[in-house]
């Protein structure tokens, strides 16, 4: 079982789970609680989601060894099981050979749209007379 292999973490609500542009080693299976994902662009925070009980967070920058793309932040006590990247990495080498390229597709895919959003943000800045892209309104 995935958790004799990992760690059981609590979070207080308001408590950082991670930060967006942190390096990513672990993710999380949340247990109990829920946690609010969010992303800055521009100094404004966008949410991206709600994660409950049962779901994975923070398995894209554990796939793909790049930065955080969000913040993941505790909106009440969260119970939650880390799973390192090493124990992430043994589960995924048990996956079909094609079962790897969806995911890293899909990870492909999530990169992408989260810089077009970001690109979309700076647009709207612009028409909206903040050449730069400084404002935080």
């Amino acid at each position: 079982m995935i958790e004799t292999a990992t760690e059981i973490r609590t979070f207080q609500p308001r408590e950082t789970l991670f930060a967006q542009g942190d390096s990513g080693d672990h993710a999380f299976v949340i247990r109990s609680g829920e946690v609010e994902v969010f992303r800055m662009s521009n100094g404004i925070p966008m949410t991206l989601g709600v994660v409950r009980p049962g779901e994975l967070l923070g398995e894209v920058a554990l796939l793909d060894g790049g930065t955080r793309l969000a913040h993941a932040v505790a909106l009440t006590e969260v119970e939650a099981v880390r799973i390192h990247r090493d124990v992430f990495e043994r589960y995924l080498q048990d996956m079909d050979g094609m079962a790897g390229i969806i995911v890293n597709s899909l990870i492909d895919y999530v990169r992408t749209s989260i810089g077009m959003i970001d690109d979309m943000m700076r647009i709207d800045d612009i028409m909206a007379g903040d050449v730069d892209g400084s404002s935080t309104a």
